[in-house]
């Protein structure tokens, strides 16, 4: 089944967002793609992290996935493991919990 994609980017290009929400069964990695300039602006990202989604569905390394956040967002925060970490330090926690299998509803990404 093909299905049509549009870049939010283009519909939404006049609005400005303090939160996003992304929690799309594996397809985290190409909405990202399409909103560059939402994530751009925006206080808060939260994004579901499966491996398995980010292997199977999305079909990309996890470097490519991570590669979407934005480099403003100097914190993240994984609830999974009740901790929040500088982005370097947590960019290392998710690359480990990807090689462990280890999935989160929501990592958030912050300031």
């Amino acid at each position: 089944m093909e299905v049509q994609a549009y870049a939010l980017d283009a519909y939404l290009d006049d609005h400005a967002f303090d939160l996003v929400l992304i929690d799309i069964e594996g397809s985290e990695y190409f909405a990202m793609q399409g909103m560059t300039s939402i994530l751009g602006q925006t206080k808060t990202l939260i994004v579901e992290f499966l491996p398995h989604h980010i292997t199977n569905v999305a079909g990309v390394a996890l470097d490519d996935f991570l590669a979407q956040v934005p480099e403003h967002f100097t914190k993240l925060t994984v609830p999974a493991k009740n901790a929040t970490y500088e982005r370097s330090e947590g960019m290392d926690v998710l690359r480990r919990m990807f090689a462990a299998g280890e999935g989160d509803d929501g990592i958030l990404f912050h300031h």
